[in-house]
């Protein structure tokens, strides 16, 4: 009985060791698992570290590019309307010069006009104040001219020669 016990015993031992040894191996193989997860998912996470990284520099790089490229053009804009001010400026300042010295010489054309179309028959009409009779016209404000002309040739106002 002693023997059937003891062999009872070194089955048990020897059962009891085996699946000791199995968990030891089971135990091995499930560390060596969680160590490659872990090294995968540490190996993830810095490709997505990475990728992150890259990301945000390409972003930063446009928005710097970007930038940039919007300030030239608002640059070139400024330029343009700055040149389009002066230019519309300077064509005021030459039309408005025309049309002053347009409307002198319209009133120096009356003047002329009225001086031809008098009745009076001296050869030269007398001088005013200020040494000239055009510009006295032009400075005086109650003109009692007889015409009235914006423009009007001369030679309308002049005697004919052949007739002479």
């Amino acid at each position: 009985i002693e023997e059937s016990h003891q062999m009872t015993l070194q089955t048990i031992e020897n059962q009891h060791k085996s699946k000791e040894s199995y968990s030891q191996v089971l135990e091995k193989e499930m560390v060596a698992a969680l160590k490659e997860l872990q090294s995968l998912v540490g190996e993830g996470r810095s490709i997505i570290s990475r990728q992150v990284q890259r990301q945000q520099s390409i972003m930063q790089n446009s928005l710097n590019v970007f930038t940039s490229n919007l300030n030239e053009l608002e640059m070139t804009a400024k330029k343009q309307l700055t040149e389009s001010l002066n230019a519309a400026d300077d064509e005021f300042d030459v039309t408005s010069s025309l049309l002053f010295l347009l409307e002198l010489v319209s009133r120096a054309d009356s003047f002329v006009a009225n001086i031809l179309c008098s009745q009076q028959s001296q050869t030269s009409p007398k001088k005013s104040q200020d040494g000239q009779l055009l510009g006295s016209f032009l400075k005086s404000n109650n003109n009692n001219n007889k015409a009235r002309v914006l423009f009007q040739y001369l030679h309308y106002n002049s005697c004919d020669f052949q007739m002479i």
